[in-house]
């Protein structure tokens, strides 16, 4: 787990929910992947500690495109449902 300061606060969210142009960092792959899955995402780059960002995304559900290791992958979205992020929300300003 990241050592973020106290003014920032994270969360873990399936992949799939990002919006575009919002950035995280993939923490893990669910735990009731199928190895077979698993394996194929870790090889395309959706492993953990890697930093990724939703690109687009096609209409009614369709695929969706990410950045990771400088690459932009497709991925339906049963599958973004299985890689968790850690998203930082903006610092919070003492007014």
């Amino acid at each position: 787990m990241s050592s973020a300061p106290a003014s920032v606060k994270t969360r873990v969210v399936p992949l799939s929910s990002l919006r575009c142009g919002q950035r995280g960092v993939i923490c893990r792959v669910a735990a009731d992947c199928d190895s077979s899955v698993c394996h194929r995402l870790q090889l395309l780059g959706f492993s953990e500690g890697r930093a990724i960002s939703k690109v687009r995304q096609a209409p009614l559900g369709g695929p969706m495109i990410f950045r990771v290791c400088d690459v932009q992958m497709c991925l339906r979205q049963a599958q973004a449902d299985l890689v968790l992020v850690e998203l930082a929300d903006e610092p919070e300003f003492a007014a």
